[in-house]
């Protein structure tokens, strides 16, 4: 398997605000036959964004709706805030990830996640995005996962998150993704992902245009994580690829 690390590529900004309509979210794309195997990568040529082992989210950012009593982990505002150990560490190969909690959300919720520090990349090689994520005991159970393109990103200038007129918001792809308490691995396709229905729609979402992702969780209790954020593509000759086999 091929890991190409990126570096510091990050830069926060992408859809700080997440106050838009957020439907249920179902389990999102299936991986493989078994996401919760240390092997669910397995078969799959990864481009490493983030691994978190020095322990920095590098440019992650992060918000949440401020509502009165709430509190959040890392704050609101936080650039490149530090990562979290991970008790026992993952399949032997993971040391720390990002984790961000928060409490008493009433209003819109909390996001965070990253832009490229570059600006927008062009990502038609790779097949998606691929990360492994879990939840805390005490925590939702489903989060939204967004890309953002210039057409669905304030500083595109096509759309406008702090207008009152909904129609008017931007409204990035995304899909939902289930929290296990165990580390579960994504293979997010971007060939998968839909606006939901609710902004400024765009044709389709621009991969040759990629601004950057997050991950927003609506009100309540969160206690979520997130580590080995990559881009992916399944082999030449693989087929329509796969997530790993199971153990």
């Amino acid at each position: 398997m091929h890991l190409a690390f990126a570096g510091s590529v990050l830069f926060a900004g992408c859809g700080g605000d997440a106050s838009g309509p957020r439907p249920a979210p179902d389990a999102g794309p299936e991986p493989g036959t078994d996401p919760f195997s240390c092997r669910a990568a397995e078969g799959l040529e990864l481009s490493v964004l983030q691994d978190f082992e020095k322990g920095i989210a590098t440019d992650f950012y992060t918000n949440a709706d401020g509502s009165e009593g709430s509190t959040v982990d890392p704050p609101v505002g936080s650039k490149s805030p530090a990562a979290s150990d991970i008790v026992g560490g993952r399949c032997g190969v993971s040391q720390r990830a990002f984790r961000m909690t928060g409490a008493g959300l009433t209003e819109w919720g909390m996001v965070f996640g990253f832009n490229f520090r570059d600006g927008a990349h062009d990502l038609t090689e790779w097949d998606g995005v691929s990360f492994w994520a879990r939840r805390g005991a005490v925590s939702g159970r489903s989060m939204f996962f967004s890309v953002f393109d210039p057409y669905t990103e304030d500083k595109g200038g096509h759309c406008d998150s702090s207008s009152e007129v909904l129609t008017e918001k931007c409204d990035a792809y995304g899909t939902g993704v289930g929290l296990d308490e165990e580390w579960r691995f994504f293979a997010i396709p971007f060939d998968k992902l839909r606006q939901r229905g609710f902004g400024v729609p765009t044709e389709e979402l621009l991969v040759s245009e990629i601004l950057g992702f997050n991950w927003a969780a609506d009100r309540g209790d969160w206690d979520v994580w997130v580590d080995d954020i990559a881009l992916y593509r399944a082999p030449l000759g693989s087929g329509d690829g796969g997530a790993g086999g199971a153990d």
